[in-house]
């Protein structure tokens, strides 16, 4: 009995081992996801379960062999940068491909990018991005509409507030709700990252992570947060 369970811990720590080994390969480009208070999801038989209310948290990493290789670090276009990010810069290293599963097709979907930058955490280069993974646009549109016309009826009921003309008011109101408003369709989804290295010299090839599988389940939209700010100011 002895001899087994020290085979079985023999066995086990050999297994860690090699898991390590390979997380420490130099040259391995992967993709983490994060819950929204910043802890790291694991997948559940290979999958990473999301609910639809929610951007997801991703973390583009890359293992580089040490920190005096003259590795680049990790940049993506995003929507929150500023319009002369890139002037001086040398072009974006990371990209994404998102698909949304069905059976055996998949189909591109439409999304939003937004990235808080990243760093170096010992060898290991990292780039945060926040996801969106949008509806088609006359549905979204016409949801949007909708929800402004709502606003709109709500501040009409304050008497406190001076009238205003209602399609400039909405135009706003959708502008505003269109940049804050975050509904992920549910579904399977598939997303790649891919690394075009600028520093040919320390990166040769072209690398692409691991296809992370995504399940989007259905937990509503993120109106009732946005509800809840916009009627704040209203009843100010």
């Amino acid at each position: 009995m002895r001899n087994m369970r020290k085979t079985v811990f023999l066995i086990v720590l050999f297994s860690l081992a090699l898991v390590c080994q390979a997380e420490d390969r130099p040259g391995r480009f992967w993709l983490r996801v994060l819950s929204e208070k910043g802890k790291q999801i694991k997948p559940v038989n290979g999958i990473v379960p999301w609910k639809s209310s929610s951007r997801l948290r991703l973390v583009v990493c890359l293992r580089a062999a040490n920190l005096s290789d003259g590795s680049e670090s990790l940049d993506i276009r995003s929507l929150n940068q500023h319009p002369d990010y890139w002037e001086h810069r040398p072009p974006a290293n990371v990209t994404l491909k998102i698909e949304r599963l069905n059976g055996n097709s998949s189909a591109k979907q439409k999304t939003r990018v937004y990235s808080p930058g990243g760093g170096v955490n010992l060898h290991r280069h990292e780039l945060y991005v926040d996801l969106d993974i949008l509806e088609a646009d006359p549905i979204r549109e016409s949801k949007l509409r909708e929800i402004a016309q709502w606003f709109y009826r709500a501040r009409e009921k304050n008497p406190a507030l001076p009238p205003i003309e209602q399609e400039p008011y909405l135009t706003g109101i959708i502008s505003y709700l269109d940049e804050s408003y975050i509904y992920i369709p549910p579904g399977r989804y598939r997303i790649v990252a891919h690394f075009r290295p600028n520093t040919r010299s320390i990166w040769p090839v072209d690398l692409d992570s691991e296809p992370l599988a995504i399940v989007v389940e259905e937990a509503g939209d993120s109106l009732e947060k946005l509800k809840k700010g916009l009627m704040e100011n209203i009843n100010k």
